[in-house]
């Protein structure tokens, strides 16, 4: 079996390059994925559920990223970019750090409804 290797950040949030202002990355190095949502049941005379609603779809996704001790973790709210896929920062963390190297454990949620302004 080959070792994986991660070639490239990953992950980038703050300002994306080329846009004249300053961004942060790292390098993905776990990476977890839920699909969650909304959800209501209608019951019948007796109480019983017949039917169960599904809306409001989220995907969550949590990584660790290996980054520069220099880097800003994101704040809650933040727009980011995980492996191609745009999401909203919802807790971000330092695991460790030593050196010139961290590593922060950053939770973004994407809205599937929800429209960028």
């Amino acid at each position: 079996m080959s070792n994986v290797k991660i070639k490239g950040r990953q992950v980038v949030w703050g300002i994306v390059p080329g846009a004249g202002d300053t961004h942060s990355s790292g390098i993905i190095t776990r990476i977890g994925h839920k699909k969650a949502g909304a959800e209501d049941f209608v019951f019948d005379n007796e109480g019983f559920t017949i039917a169960q609603i599904f809306y409001d779809d989220i995907d969550e996704v949590s990584v660790d990223v290996m980054c520069e001790s220099a880097t800003a973790i994101p704040e809650r709210g933040d727009a980011i970019t995980i492996a191609g896929c745009a999401a909203l920062v919802q807790s971000a963390d330092v695991a460790w750090e030593q050196k010139a190297v961290k590593k922060l454990n950053i939770t973004a949620k994407k809205f599937v409804n929800l429209v960028e302004s």
